[in-house]
This record gives structure tokens, C-alpha cells and sequence, in this order.
């Protein structure tokens, strides 16, 4: 594991002005389309919270071991550069958050597992201020390699905001011999490749005395199909020659199935391409400040995950224009309509794409 890149110790975060930047216009119904919010309320079906003590709520799906759900979620920092691919273990989370680092090049992912194990995960790797909102908004876990000095003390030691649960290598960990394994380096950075699982971080949580169930709110389900515009394939267009994602529904499965830079992107154990049920875009504010991220200078990224901004949903091969909204910290994020009535999910996994709120628009076709 290679030393943390040092980072300018200020006693608080001092983001610069965020630039004026011109709203992208986007043509109007073409054959690709862009998902833009109406006044249109969500078309009336049933909607079931997930009520039932045997249903995971964050997949509305009935688990094998209702024991499962009497643990604490946990979320893990994985890598998403090209040359680490495949990763291991995102087919077996529940969430996947998929959000830029620094510079706005690549892409990082916080995977959530709850409601199935996971006996490989990685390439595990260090936070961001994104961590900040995302593991509080299901009381989480969060496993990750480190992080910048800043980001670290974040986490860690402010506890006015946040409390954390958070498992750091460096700190927990630094023989990688308890929670986390190494199996290589990566090619281009030299750094060791780490991995864990669902058991090496809930053994984690009942060394700390941490484990145990918490109360999860999570989305509203329904199997029946919304009327809405048809979407087989969904377009992100995070970096081209990194990151640029292509979804596309395959209705056999029920799934969207997830392409990387025009190649099937695989799970590193089963080989098999990863698909997920709900594709959900969230467009939030990107926020520039002076943390220093990484040995380049690149300063992190401050994305604002609370409030309300335009979201797009994905499912059954139809996409649904909404909003996420979001109170406040301790709260998850939910996705309504233009009335505030919560949009449903279909029952099983979801991924989140977190994407600049200006000059950014995944289409679909």
C-alpha cells in the first residue's frame, strides 16, 4: 500500500468559487432523447413500501437468510481504472454509486452490500468527500484503502457532522493481513491491489462492537411496468477514452447490461457482464475545492447530495424523468415526482450514476 499523498492540512474546507458555466442546449425529441422534468405526475400504479421484515428494503427482493438484515450495511470504495478491470464483487451489491474523481477524468464506485454476501471485493481503494453522503444515508459501514489527510479527518475525527463508521487500511489494517488481502499490483501506478469481503468487514464491525441492525428506509417497488418513453439504451458519458458507460436493456433478463468503453463490462469471479434492474442518473452540483487528492495536485470534488435536483430513472426499458431529493445527511436519497410522490422502483439491484448537474446529459434511444 503506498503512503497516502500528502495533502494540505487546513482546519477547514475552503472551496473556491464555482465557475459560471452556459447550460448545454439539448435538442427536443430526436432519436436520441434526453430525459428532462415536466410538470407530468408519475402514472398511477401500486407502489408497495418494503414493509415486510424478510424483504431487503433497498432491493424490495425477499432474502435467502433474514439474519442478513440484522447486520449493518456496508459500503466499499472500488476502483474503476481501465487497467484493473475486471472488478470483483459488484454483481453482488445491492447499490452501486458510480461518481468522478478529481480533474473529472476517471470514475470510482461505492458499492452497498446488505442483502447477499460478497466473498471477493476490489480493487479496493480510497474515499472522497462523496463517502461524506453516501454511507450516512443508510447508517453504513464504509471500507476503503485511506484517503487524503483532509478527506481522512473528515471520516475519522469529525464528529460534529458525521458519524462515521469508517474502516481505514492504513489505520485498522496496516499488516493487510486482518481485514484486507493483497493479490498483485496495478500496472501503471504500482500500487498493491487490495481486497476484501462482506465477512472481513462485519468481523470488522463486531471487533469494534459495531454490528447490528439498523433502521433502513429504502425505496418504493412495484413490478408493473410504467407507461413512459421507450429506453434500450442509456448513454453516460463520463470520459471517453476512460469511463464512457452504455446500458442497454436486455428483456430476457429484465436487466440493463453494462458496457465500458465499447467492451462488456465483467465481473472478475463469474465473467459474467454486469446488469442491474434500475439505472438511476442523479445530476448534482460539482463543487471545486482545495483538497489535494493525489500526488498530480488534482483537488477533490465536493458534489452536493442534499436538497433536490433532476433525475432520470431507468427501468423495464422505459425512462422516467424525476427528481432526487434529499433533507438532509442522515437520510437516503429518494426519487420522486414532479408532485413529490415517490417514483417506483422494480424489485432488485440498482445503480446510481452521479453526473454534474451543468453541461452534462446522459441520452437514451
Amino acid at each position: 500500500l503506498t503512503p497516502n499523498p500528502t495533502a494540505t492540512p487546513v482546519p477547514t474546507q475552503t472551496p473556491t468559487p464555482r465557475p459560471t458555466f452556459t447550460n448545454t442546449v439539448l435538442p427536443t425529441a430526436t432519436a436520441t432523447r434526453t430525459a428532462t422534468i415536466t410538470s407530468t405526475p408519475t402514472p398511477a400504479i401500486t407502489a408497495t413500501p418494503t414493509t415486510n421484515p424478510n424483504l431487503n428494503p433497498l432491493t424490495g427482493l425477499a432474502v435467502s437468510n433474514p439474519a442478513l438484515l440484522q447486520r449493518r450495511p456496508v459500503q466499499v470504495c472500488i476502483d474503476n481504472q481501465p487497467e484493473v478491470r475486471p472488478q470483483f464483487g459488484l454483481d453482488r451489491a445491492d447499490i452501486v454509486y458510480e461518481y468522478l474523481m478529481e480533474n473529472y477524468y476517471n470514475t470510482r464506485f461505492t458499492a452497498m452490500y446488505f442483502g447477499q454476501d460478497a466473498d471477493r471485493i476490489g480493487p479496493v481503494r480510497s474515499a472522497r468527500l462523496v463517502n461524506l453522503q453516501l454511507a450516512p444515508m443508510y447508517d453504513a459501514a464504509l471500507a476503503c484503502s485511506g484517503a487524503s489527510d483532509r478527506t481522512r479527518w473528515e471520516l475519522k475525527d469529525n464528529k460534529k457532522i458525521y458519524d462515521y463508521i469508517y474502516l481505514d487500511t492504513g489505520i485498522d489494517d496496516p499488516g493487510i493481513n486482518r481485514y484486507f488481502a493483497a493479490y498483485g499490483r496495478s500496472r501503471a501506478q504500482n500500487t498493491i491491489l487490495l481486497q476484501t469481503s462482506t465477512t472481513a468487514v462485519h468481523q470488522w464491525l463486531k471487533d469494534i462492537g459495531k454490528e447490528g441492525q439498523v433502521a433502513i428506509k429504502g425505496f418504493t417497488f412495484s413490478t408493473e411496468k410504467p407507461s413512459a418513453i421507450a429506453a434500450t439504451t442509456i448513454t453516460i458519458p463520463y470520459t471517453a477514452d476512460c469511463c464512457s458507460v452504455t446500458w442497454t436493456y436486455d428483456p430476457a433478463s429484465g436487466r440493463y447490461l453494462r458496457t465500458m468503453n465499447g467492451e462488456p463490462h465483467v465481473d472478475g469471479v463469474t465473467k459474467e457482464q454486469l446488469g442491474a434492474v434500475n439505472v438511476i442518473v442523479v445530476y448534482a452540483e460539482h463543487r471545486p475545492t482545495n483538497i489535494v487528492e493525489d500526488q498530480l495536485g488534482g483537488t477533490a470534488i465536493d458534489i452536493v447530495l442534499t436538497g433536490e435536483g433532476k433525475a432520470s430513472l431507468f427501468r423495464d426499458g422505459v425512462a422516467i424523468a424525476a427528481l432526487w431529493r434529499r433533507p438532509a445527511i442522515g437520510v437516503p436519497l429518494q426519487i420522486v415526482d414532479a408532485t413529490g410522490k415517490p417514483v417506483p422502483l422494480h424489485p432488485g439491484n440498482t445503480w446510481v450514476e452521479i453526473a454534474p448537474d451543468i453541461n452534462f446529459e446522459a441520452t437514451f434511444k
